[in-house]
């Protein structure tokens, strides 16, 4: 089963996981835009003091990293994105049946 992964719940799972998110990530999804998000949410934590500069370079290396080893769906291949979404979508719903 595989899953879209958008970059918040990405840095959250980094949080709470550590290195351990790379077992998580690694084969699933996330859109291009990923790689953009990530950095802007990181330049917010840095632009609102929460972490340093040092820190924030630190996770998005790391979280670039880990972009490289998922499936990185470009938003210019929209009928494959819908593909995706639609696919995890009924695997989804497949698994909330009572």
């Amino acid at each position: 089963m595989s899953y879209v992964f958008d970059a918040c719940s990405m840095l959250n799972l980094t949080r709470s996981l550590s290195g351990k998110v790379v077992d998580v990530l690694k084969g699933n999804t996330a859109l291009s835009l990923a790689y953009y998000e990530l950095a802007n949410a990181l330049w917010k934590e840095c632009n609102l003091k929460r972490i340093s500069f040092e820190e924030a370079a630190k996770i998005l290396k790391f979280a670039y990293s880990v972009l490289r080893l998922m499936d990185v769906v470009h938003i210019s291949e929209v009928n494959l994105g819908v593909q995706r979404m639609s696919s995890s979508m009924r695997t989804s719903a497949v698994g909330h049946i009572t």
